[in-house]
C-alpha cells in the first residue's frame, strides 16, 4: 500500500495552487473560509496543501464546452432572440463580443446601456445564468 508520502500526485502550497489557477493566494483563502468551491485542500496545523490532481480536476469541473455555431443560432432563435427588436439585438451582440473578450456581461451591459440592468424580459439569450 502507496502512503500519501509515495503518491505519484503531488502535493503543492497555495501559492502554487493559486498560481496554476491564476488567481492569488488570498482568494484561495476566502474560497476555503466561504466554501465558495468545492476544492479539495489538505490541511495540517496552520499548513494548507492541495494535490495536482484536485487542482487539475477543479479546473476540468469549470470547463464550458463551445456550442457549434449552427447549435448556437438554433439555441438563439428557440430563446426568442429573433423577436426582439434590431436595437436589442445588437446591443446583445455586442454585450456577448464584450463579455467573449473577457469583460463581464453585467459590466459590458452597463456601459452599452448606461443602465445597470437589461429592460424586463430582455434578458441575454444564449449566454450561462
Amino acid at each position: 500500500m502507496r502512503t500519501i508520502f509515495e503518491s505519484a500526485d503531488p502535493l503543492i502550497n497555495e501559492a502554487e495552487a493559486a498560481q496554476a489557477l491564476g488567481v492569488k493566494p488570498g482568494t484561495l483563502q476566502v474560497w476555503r473560509s466561504t466554501k465558495r468551491y468545492r476544492l479539495e485542500y489538505i490541511k495540517v496545523g496552520r499548513s494548507v496543501r492541495y494535490r495536482r490532481s484536485s487542482i487539475d480536476a477543479f479546473l476540468r469541473s469549470r470547463t464550458i464546452a463551445a456550442i457549434p455555431a449552427k447549435r448556437h443560432r438554433e439555441h438563439l432563435a428557440a430563446a426568442g432572440y429573433n423577436r426582439l427588436p434590431p436595437d436589442m439585438r445588437r446591443v446583445i451582440a455586442e454585450v456577448m463580443r464584450l463579455a467573449a473578450r473577457g469583460m463581464p456581461a453585467q459590466d459590458a451591459t452597463e456601459l452599452l446601456t448606461g443602465s445597470p440592468r437589461l429592460p424586463a424580459g430582455a434578458d441575454m439569450p444564449g449566454t450561462p445564468a
